[in-house]
């Protein structure tokens, strides 16, 4: 998954670390991960560079993450469930793994991914159905509701569900009130 998503890792190394080095931050994990990446010279591949991945950028990382969870439960079968699904993930990246799910030679055992997400991209109606999409709005005190667009008269398997979803069609958007009223004092 990692090389897959254009991290520009070419593959992983985990190596035990020193134990006088070991930090009190590290819950004394005794292994250190490392990105492997390509060294250029010009045009051409001169060697590797070996970079900790607490270097790696924050996606990277949390792909790294995630990957392992989703690779597991693929490999059992059963409900993986993430909370925001798209945090530093490239929208195309978060497609990717929404994509793996539905692939039936990759999730053999139908493993299923319940996500959350503020990601708009994902309301893609090829990728997703729409019995599959569900919407949480907050009312004037805060208190949550939650409802599938299978909910909305109207509302077909063609329904460009984001456009719909980003007109205020199907609710759950943030009522913002003018930029101005954040300086306004409210006595």
């Amino acid at each position: 998954m990692i090389t897959a998503a254009d991290t520009k890792i070419k593959s992983i190394d985990v190596k035990y670390k020193d134990k006088d080095k070991l930090e009190i931050s590290s819950k004394n994990n005794p292994f250190q991960v490392f990105g492997i990446h390509d060294v250029y010279k010009n045009e051409s591949i001169i060697g590797d560079e070996y970079l900790p991945f607490a270097n790696e950028s924050t996606g990277t990382q949390s792909l790294y993450v995630l990957g392992g969870k989703i690779l597991s439960i693929l490999e059992s079968g059963g409900v993986l469930a993430i909370d925001e699904l798209d945090t530093s993930l490239h929208p195309f990246i978060t497609k990717m793994i929404v994509m793996i799910f539905q692939n039936k030679n990759l999730n053999p055992k139908n493993a299923q991914l319940i996500f959350t997400t503020h990601d708009v991209t994902l309301l893609d109606r090829d990728l997703i159905r729409r019995d599959q999409i569900w919407i949480s709005e907050k009312d004037e005190k805060g208190v949550s509701d939650l409802y599938s667009l299978q909910d909305f008269d109207g509302v077909r398997e063609d329904t460009p569900f984001d456009k719909w979803y980003l007109a205020g069609k199907f609710g759950g958007l943030p009522k913002i009130e003018s930029i101005e009223s954040i300086f306004t004092s409210h006595d």
